[in-house]
């Protein structure tokens, strides 16, 4: 589908706005973390061992990128502060979308309303919440697909409202083949997550264009891109041998359980993951227990 949008791209060089979180951070949470996090192994503030999808894709569009993406960002609010200790909270995508529309009040009147394309990619780190929520019996699978595929849909109203008319929106990638959900035992509850989700948000986001004027509109689906790109086929042609191992521990991910103590962050400061563990991260699907390496960030891309 990111492909197909290539191909009807306008001649003249528009925009590719990017609203997401860590699979498609470009550096923003890095720089809000003065450098913290991500941590160094990672490339250039990237989630990834290199550049991510919507690099590849704006180069693939002959676009420019404008992506406000942030690590860790979720559809909406947390009930606590980021990191559970600091005085920040990083930007949903509901607040990515609202300060793009304070900095381009007159986007909804502008040429440009029609020829660029706006992105939303968000709900992985809902889903992570969901998980544990789920496990400690706090809520229904059903209650976070409809919470959250209700938000998404009201964040794309917002993008509508805004101006755009060529918009695009991710589902949740196959969280149950990740190694920090296999590592936890969740595969099971993951997969059933992630297709009622899926389901959800196809429906009702497809129901909702229906209605309106739109020049574009798609569901991409990340979740099928996901799964056939584990298959060993698929794997081969790309050069990758190893799905089940990567380069970087993951320690940090663990600032961001809900058990977090001011204790876990100084353990974190201290010793964070500052090397690649691997000799040739291209080899491996993922670069750490959750995101996936740089070759298969470019695949997706010039999916």
């Amino acid at each position: 589908m990111l492909h197909a949008l290539a191909q009807s791209q306008p001649v003249v060089n528009p925009t590719l706005y990017v609203f997401g979180d860590s699979l498609s951070d470009t550096g923003r949470l890095q720089a809000m973390t003065h450098g913290l996090i991500p941590p160094p192994a990672y490339w250039k503030g990237r989630f990834s061992s290199g550049p991510v999808w919507n690099e590849y894709l704006s180069l693939l569009m002959n676009t420019r990128l404008d992506n406000r993406a942030v690590g860790v960002a979720k559809a909406q609010a947390s009930r606590r502060s980021f990191l559970n200790v600091l005085p920040l909270e990083p930007p949903t995508t509901r607040d990515q979308i609202s300060n793009f529309m304070l900095d381009n009040p007159d986007f909804n009147v502008s040429a440009r309303s029609t020829l660029d394309t706006a992105i939303l990619e968000v709900g992985s780190n809902d889903a992570a919440s969901a998980l544990v929520d789920y496990s400690a019996g706090k809520s229904t699978i059903y209650e976070f697909a409809q919470t959250l595929s209700n938000a998404v849909v009201e964040q794309l109203q917002s993008l509508y409202d805004a101006g755009f008319r060529r918009i695009l929106v991710l589902n949740l990638p196959a969280l149950q083949r990740t190694p920090i959900v296999i590592r936890k035992g969740r595969e099971r509850i993951a997969q059933v997550l992630v297709s009622t989700y899926n389901q959800m948000l196809d429906k009702k986001a497809r129901r909702w264009a229906q209605l309106l004027d739109l020049e574009l509109f798609d569901v991409v689906d990340l979740g099928r891109f996901v799964q056939t790109a584990l298959e060993p086929t698929v794997m081969r042609a790309m050069g990758i041998m190893d799905s089940h191992s990567y380069c970087v521990g993951g320690s940090w991910l663990a600032l961001f359980e809900d058990h977090l103590r001011v204790a876990s962050m100084l353990r974190y400061v201290v010793a964070a993951d500052s090397t690649v563990k691997c000799t040739d991260p291209s080899r491996l699907f993922f670069f750490d227990p959750t995101h996936p390496s740089e070759r298969v960030q470019r695949l997706f891309g010039y999916y």
